[in-house]
């Protein structure tokens, strides 16, 4: 079964077109563009009438690609941005009048969608820990098999360490150092429950971004990046790289989506500390995740299982 899976986070709206059958997913498209969520949204948490109009556009277009691909069930979902929005009501609205019914999920949904995603039907083979290092949050859940054993979420993403602490582009060397010790200490309490003889996996932009690079992944095609490895000096030396370049030179880089661009110096920072707090020395690549899960979801809604 044909379906359409979206994403929409902090910094993107992303989108996965899939043939469904079981347990297995079969990729046919899949797409970023910018949403300006975190970026636009009030500090009261509001999401004026252009930031809903240009996302509305952003799902018409996705609809319309839907359609095109005669996928059976569209459906999205929100995340960390509608989760602190103070009206997501409207935003819920807006995705109906797209023809995009949206569910904004929990911290806990959206962290069994990605383990669902990421380890299929029998889960994962041994004690992991899988990392999803998104714009406006980031989260780590640890489990084996298909038993979550714990997760948290820490509300800070690439984008919003972005937007808090980088004022120069590229950042200074102060404020570098501000959002390192920032990091460090949200995410310090993770240590206690990442001990041990744990594989830790991750998903989400920054990560698969960071290895096309590193293998030179100039040409993109669906599966390439599943299962390579980022090595905590891997990530140590992007780091310095991308906190070195400013905007332009980041969009320049091969296999970077602009969306991503913009964020990618502080994802990369986040993901150096993370490695840094928890004490690994390398993390595996998983181009699946909420998308994938998501997708799965869609196509049993026909049998009564959604």
């Amino acid at each position: 079964m044909k379906v359409m899976a979206i994403d929409i986070g902090t910094n993107s709206t992303l989108h996965l077109v899939a043939d469904v059958s079981g347990n297995r997913v079969t990729v046919i498209d899949r797409g970023i563009v910018g949403n300006s969520l975190g970026a636009k949204m009030g500090s009261d948490g509001i999401l004026g009438s252009q930031l809903l109009k240009s996302n509305l556009e952003i799902l018409r277009d996705l609809a319309d690609r839907g359609r095109d691909f005669n996928c059976r069930n569209i459906g999205a979902v929100g995340t960390h941005a509608l989760r602190r929005a103070s009206n997501p009501q409207d935003f819920i609205e807006t995705a109906q009048a797209a023809g995009v019914p949206l569910e904004i999920i929990s911290d806990a949904g959206e962290a069994r969608l990605t383990w669902s995603g990421v380890f299929g039907e029998t889960g994962a083979e041994k004690p992991t820990g899988l990392l999803d290092l998104g714009g406006g949050s980031c989260e780590l859940i640890i489990g084996a098999g298909n038993n979550i054993e714990w997760m948290n979420s820490i509300p800070v993403g690439a984008v919003t360490l972005a937007r808090d602490h980088f004022f120069h582009d590229p950042p200074t060397p102060g404020e570098t150092e501000e959002a390192e010790a920032t990091v460090k200490k949200g995410f310090a309490g993770w240590k206690a429950h990442s001990s041990g003889d744990l594989t830790l996996s991750g998903v989400a932009g920054t990560i698969t971004a960071l290895a096309a690079i590193k293998y030179g992944l100039s040409g993109y095609r669906s599966g390439e990046l599943e299962g390579l490895k980022l090595s905590a000096d891997d990530v140590k030396q992007a780091k310095s790289r991308m906190l070195s370049l400013n905007l332009d030179q980041r969009k320049a880089l091969p296999c970077m989506p602009p969306a991503r661009a913009e964020s990618i110096h502080a994802g990369t920072l986040i993901l150096d500390a993370i490695l840094t707090v928890i004490g690994r020395s390398e993390i595996i690549v998983s181009e699946r995740g909420l998308l994938f899960g998501l997708a799965k979801k869609l196509a049993q809604k026909d049998a009564g299982k959604f």
